[in-house]
């Protein structure tokens, strides 16, 4: 084997053929899929047997479902309705008003957590970011501070 000049080249070509043997492929011959007759013959083609599993698994869905609704039982009655808690019989209707406050608590709650996940990355690549990456967290954690802040002020946080 040479290293160098039409040795090289000859290697090249020879790794070329071979690098897919039981496929039967070559790299120098693969191309992008094409217009075929004015459709996208291969492409087209391709995405056949995905086709045919979606068309069975939605069939088979539809089946089950419907399956389940006919042969199942469904023999309805005022017991049978009630809302079960644990063993105990309910003293309040199942369905009430709730405050916003757990609505907003739940908002509050998700939006600071989404935030908190960009702290992760951040740990990670910290030594690669060096200082530009410690005055962004900075400049980051002040924003949620001042938010945290103007959020507490405001009395989201409170329950009374």
């Amino acid at each position: 084997m040479r290293s160098a000049g039409r040795g090289g080249a000859l290697l090249s070509a020879a790794l070329r053929r071979t690098a897919f043997p039981k496929t039967n492929l070559e790299l120098s011959r693969l191309k992008a899929p094409q217009f075929v007759g004015g459709r996208f013959g291969t492409l087209l083609e391709s995405y056949v047997p995905l086709l045919i599993f979606v068309l069975i698994v939605l069939g088979l869905i539809g089946a089950l479902v419907t399956l389940s609704f006919v042969l199942g039982p469904s023999k309805p009655f005022r017991k049978k309705l009630a809302p079960y808690e644990s063993g105990i019989i309910p003293d309040t209707p199942a369905q009430r008003r709730l405050s916003v406050r757990f609505y907003l608590t739940a908002m509050l709650f998700i939006i600071f957590d989404v935030e908190a996940v960009f702290f992760y990355p951040w740990a990670v690549l910290l030594r690669q970011l060096k200082w530009f990456g410690l005055i962004e967290m900075l400049v980051f954690m002040g924003i949620l501070l001042i938010a945290l802040a103007h959020i507490w002020r405001k009395g989201g946080l409170d329950w009374d």
